[in-house]
């Protein structure tokens, strides 16, 4: 019991003393804030498919199957030019940054090497986009292991066109009734539904 009491109270007093170390070390709420920042990180990250943000990890730890010198390792490539624009190293910063071939797509899409400093959503989702292009233009001594981001990407852009062209659509233009009968036209004249005038074939 005395020994339980004692590992208690220097718990305590250890717990106390990093307390008031960390009070000293940064000013006041600023403990609150850090943390507050570290949760938002870690549920943006949530947001996103786990695969998009192991993808995202590797492009910060130059592990890339598809590029740069891992893929070289790896005896992907065999040759460390770029594949676009024959650059006497091909790594990620070159091909997010000065590489004249990833230039139309990196305008299009507004990424750039600084998209791998945010752990936002969007940028996790352009880093798997331009990883799929990236699989989809290169060519390889030995292809890389597919993996389930490529069809996470597909699933994903015809989902996006799939809203984009119900969003085109005239939602009234699918509760349109239509009214062949001419002596009807009069007796619903009034109401909101509307009508398309028959025009007889003659």
């Amino acid at each position: 019991m005395l020994a339980w009491q004692l590992l208690r109270h220097m718990r305590q007093k250890i717990t106390k003393k990093y307390n008031e170390r960390e009070e000293q070390r940064y000013p006041p709420n600023t403990r609150r804030r850090l943390v507050e920042s570290k949760t938002a990180r870690i549920k943006k990250r949530i947001d996103t498919p786990r695969p998009f943000q192991c993808l995202f990890t590797r492009y910060r730890c130059n592990r890339l199957e598809s590029a740069g010198e891992y893929a070289r390792k790896m005896q992907y490539v065999t040759t460390p030019n770029c594949r676009f624009c024959n650059h006497p190293t091909e790594t990620i910063e070159h091909l997010l940054r000065d590489c004249a071939g990833t230039q139309p797509y990196r305008t299009n899409h507004d990424l750039t090497f600084d998209t791998l400093v945010s752990e936002k959503p969007r940028n996790i989702i352009r880093i798997a986009y331009f990883d799929t292009w990236l699989r989809d233009v290169f060519s390889f001594s030995t292809r890389p292991p597919t993996y389930r981001i490529a069809a996470t990407v597909k699933e994903m852009m015809s989902d996006e066109h799939r809203k984009k062209k119900d969003s085109g659509m005239n939602p009234r233009k699918r509760q349109k009734l239509v009214i062949p009968d001419k002596s009807l036209n009069m007796a619903v004249s009034n109401s909101k539904i509307q009508r398309e005038k028959w025009n007889s074939v003659t």
